[in-house]
């Protein structure tokens, strides 16, 4: 895995030279903001696309940053029932609801799985860390219905202790994601056709 400017140098440079495959064009009806998104957009449809989220699902989303926010937009796109998003900040709450997420919670709330298996009946289908914290972690998987699938999106900073035999027990899927593969193309077609509003995110531009 690699990225121009992580990996090897210029991607703020005036010119860069890459690989064709590298280049994808964005369609005339779509603004440079828009297409500014379309990388961190990709983290989140990428997401989504490995949870195997089908029209109906359910999900809960904890962090509610850049990543989180869009991963509600996919959310959304993909046909959700539900969306629950959790954070510590009530900026970042708001503007969860604003782009699709009608349930939100203060993360420090630790009745958060409960209160989600009160609305579902049995938990989420989805679970998505764009958090990366043991609190986090805990309330995702706790949150899970038997049988639901986990996706860790976030870059965790410190190892998290996890209980495997509840994880065999209830047959959870967990799966890590690292940034994207090949779905740039999707995530163009998506902004494109309006479909993902990426443009509600942009505070200030220019």
């Amino acid at each position: 895995m690699g990225f121009v400017g992580l990996t090897s140098n210029g991607a703020f440079a005036k010119y860069v030279v890459v690989e064709d495959y590298m280049v994808h064009k964005i369609p005339d009806s779509m603004t440079f903001e828009q297409g500014a998104i379309v990388e961190p957009a990709a983290v989140a449809a990428y997401a989504i696309q490995r949870s195997g989220m089908k029209m109906g699902d359910s999900v809960l989303i904890t962090g509610a940053g850049p990543i989180g926010l869009l991963t509600v937009q996919v959310a959304v796109a993909t046909g959700a029932s539900h969306i629950f998003v959790s954070d510590l900040s009530e900026n970042r709450l708001k503007k969860a609801k604003e782009v699709g997420a009608p349930h939100t919670f203060d993360a420090r709330d630790k009745d958060i799985p409960n209160q989600i298996k009160e609305i579902t009946g049995q938990g989420v289908d989805v679970f998505i860390d764009a958090a990366g914290a043991q609190a986090s972690f805990d309330t995702g998987i706790n949150s899970l219905r038997n049988g639901g699938t986990a996706i860790l999106v976030a870059l965790f900073g410190k190892k998290v202790v996890h209980d495997a035999l509840n994880h065999t027990l209830r047959e959870l899927t967990i799966i890590g994601t690292a940034a994207y593969r090949n779905i740039f193309p999707q995530v163009i077609a998506l902004i494109s056709s309006g479909r993902l509003p990426v443009e509600k995110l942009i505070t200030r531009s220019g």
